[in-house]
């Protein structure tokens, strides 16, 4: 069990009724739809199953998880 600090933070998703709890935030990124992109094809089956898209942003490209995907996996609803 992790301590809960200051830098801790509970995010609130609008698409699933659930809060999660994270140890902390880096940064908020906004993003233009233009700019949300599939992730790539060489990206391996089991992180590709939590990927939603990447977002290409100067030289980075970040990833944006899908929040469903991580719940419904820890809830053991991953139809495996």
């Amino acid at each position: 069990k992790r301590e809960i600090t200051s830098e801790s933070h509970n995010i609130i998703l609008k698409s699933e009724p659930v809060g999660l709890l994270v140890d902390g935030i880096g940064d908020v990124v906004n993003a233009s739809e233009a700019d949300i992109k599939a992730p790539p094809a060489n990206i391996g089956k089991i992180e590709s199953e939590f990927i939603q898209a990447v977002v290409k942003q100067d030289n980075e490209l970040l990833v944006v998880l899908s929040a469903k995907r991580i719940l419904d996996y820890r809830n053991g609803q991953n139809g495996r």
